[in-house]
């Protein structure tokens, strides 16, 4: 029983011996490693000294971005969130341990993440999170992760899933959803397919945020109008300049009553909430001009996922 890991090189030895356990009896398991948190050293020396063995599946990290979350809460901690300082931290560990396991060939996962490790109050169980969630998972997959795996601990404050009672475990009064699953759900209409090329003009600097997927012959753009700490939301219209291609386009907007980052309740996507597993959001035309441009109005902290049809290849 391995009871202490105080460093790289203890861990290094005990996985040698439980891959060699495990492969005596499955011979073609792969593996993954080294779910660190906290530090990034770990994950780059295990890309460096197994990526030869052919038998990693991939290089794995534990991630919160705001750490602790009972040390902050309320607009502090929604404001956090949405900052250009905590783009600037995925920026930071993409490249302490991401870039080293690309460089090696294997793929890259977040395996442990969320926003703050517990969840914040009055800031991971409202609409920043649902924000929050789309960005983080756009930019992760613009920057080639395999996939995130959001920490859903019991009942904690950023968990997706939680029980109506939770004296029952939601086993007879059934389950609600956290802000946090409409940034996966807008996430999962915009985010199937391959990275396209996407170029921002933003001259009054307005905290915006835009990727573009490719999938097939849809072409999804994904703006989300943020805030920056301390400042009154922003509002943007948004001129796409569309392919020579394009062809109908639709939009979605993700939304919560009266444009309140603090809501916790009343957000919508596509004009539906989610509720008892089922959702019935609808698009909306998003009419281009006879140059081809689209203008879209995204409220201060909102989000809209525009879907272009692509006619014929470019």
């Amino acid at each position: 029983i391995y009871k202490e890991i105080p460093d790289y090189i203890t861990y290094r030895r005990y996985w040698n011996e439980l891959a060699a356990a495990v492969k005596g009896v499955a011979p073609d398991a792969k593996f993954c490693g080294p779910a660190a948190g906290g530090v990034t050293a770990w994950a780059r020396s295990f890309a460096e000294d197994f990526a030869r063995s052919g038998e990693i599946a991939a290089v794995v990290q534990h991630e919160y971005p705001g750490a602790d979350g009972n040390l902050i809460r309320g607009a502090p901690a929604r404001d956090a969130m949405l900052s250009r300082g905590w783009t600037e931290l995925y920026d930071r560990l993409y490249t302490s341990f991401a870039v080293t396991a690309r460089a090696n060939g294997l793929p890259f996962r977040l395996e442990e993440t969320n926003n703050f490790t517990g969840g914040a109050k009055d800031a991971t169980d409202t609409f920043a999170a649902s924000l929050w969630a789309l960005d983080y998972l756009h930019w992760w997959a613009a920057h080639g992760a395999s996939g995130l795996n959001f920490h859903n601990r019991r009942w904690i404050l950023n968990t997706t899933v939680f029980p109506v009672n939770p004296a029952d475990d939601g086993l007879k009064s059934g389950y609600q959803v956290h802000p946090i699953a409409y940034g996966i759900k807008a996430f999962d209409l915009g985010g199937h397919g391959t990275l396209a090329p996407l170029t921002i003009a933003n001259p009054e600097a307005v905290n915006v945020t835009a990727y573009a997927v490719r999938d097939g012959s849809d072409l999804f753009l994904t703006v989300i109008n943020r805030k920056d700490p301390g400042a009154d939301p922003i509002d943007a219209t948004v001129t796409i300049l569309t392919p020579g291609n394009a062809g109908k386009a639709e939009a979605i907007f993700l939304t919560a009553p009266d444009n309140e980052l603090a809501s916790k309740e009343g957000i919508t996507l596509g004009g539906a909430a989610i509720r008892d597993g089922a959702w019935d959001g609808k698009w909306t035309a998003a009419a281009a001009d006879a140059g081809g441009k689209i203008a879209v109005r995204v409220s201060g902290v909102s989000a809209v996922v525009i879907k272009i049809l692509l006619e014929k290849p470019q």
